[in-house]
């Protein structure tokens, strides 16, 4: 697949994800995408106390019935490197890096083993933390790609969708908020995220808009705070999943040209 219909496929599938209202519609939303990038397997987790030790709460996504039971009837989350992983730090990973690192230990290597035999080689884990302090994670399971550039920016962008939605539907489920609170961005920080998303650079957008690359940079950086990442990719997909991208062609135009 060439590189443009690469992106417009995972870009797609982000916005597709954000209008999600059901855990189905998430679900078709995101399966071809995922597939693209290999993984056949996806789910959103809650890391939980079963009195014990920490387990997890299955809550939405497309899973491997025979893999998961087994994981849930042998208790292998206590041997599980990326559950290790993601309550232990806020950065997303590939499991494969996880097990390249020293302090995996024999249990964790015996684990990722016998998920082998169910054709779960890599994962790509998101961690996320909200204000009640619970911790939730996205994980893509499959056999993966190699790793690089684009493909690492591709699977988080889908991943950060993915658990946001996931996330608004079960609130809207339970009777919470039927949609996540949405940020409110200057109209400007919409207008530099959006021609972001379409490969601009700082200088560019800065021509396109009449301002400073150093002003570009600081409403990306404003949007940043606003949205909770630290990154403007990390930006980007977030403000894709909560439908504030894409942002409409007149709106970045670059006629407006308030400050």
């Amino acid at each position: 697949m060439q590189r443009p219909q690469f992106e417009s496929t995972v870009f797609d599938a982000a916005v597709a994800a954000g209008a999600a209202r059901t855990a189905q519609e998430l679900i078709e939303a995101l399966e071809g995408a995922f597939a693209l990038l290999g993984f056949e397997y996806f789910r959103v987790v809650e890391a939980v106390s079963d009195g014990e030790a920490r387990v997890l709460r299955y809550m939405m996504g497309k899973v491997n019935p025979e893999w998961e039971t087994l994981y849930g009837e042998d208790r292998l989350a206590q041997q599980d490197p990326r559950l290790r992983r993601a309550l232990t730090s806020s950065e997303p990973f590939f499991l494969s890096e996880v097990l390249a690192a020293a302090d995996v230990q024999e249990a964790e290597r015996t684990m990722v083993q016998q998920a082998e035999a169910f054709g779960i080689i890599e994962s790509y884990v998101l961690p996320h933390r909200d204000a009640d302090n619970r911790q939730f994670a996205a994980a893509l399971i499959g056999p993966g790609r190699p790793i690089d550039g684009i493909y690492r920016v591709a699977v988080h962008t889908l991943a950060s969708a993915f658990l946001l939605a996931a996330l608004s539907i079960e609130a809207a489920a339970i009777g919470g908020s039927e949609k996540l609170d949405r940020p409110a961005l200057t109209i400007r920080q919409l207008q530099c995220l959006e021609w972001s998303r379409r490969g601009k650079s700082s200088a560019d957008i800065g021509k396109i808009l009449g301002l400073s690359p150093r002003t570009v940079d600081e409403h990306f950086a404003m949007a940043c705070k606003v949205l909770e990442v630290r990154t403007r990719v990390q930006a980007v997909s977030t403000a894709l999943a909560l439908g504030l991208l894409p942002y409409s062609a007149a709106d970045v135009s670059g006629l407006q040209r308030n400050p």
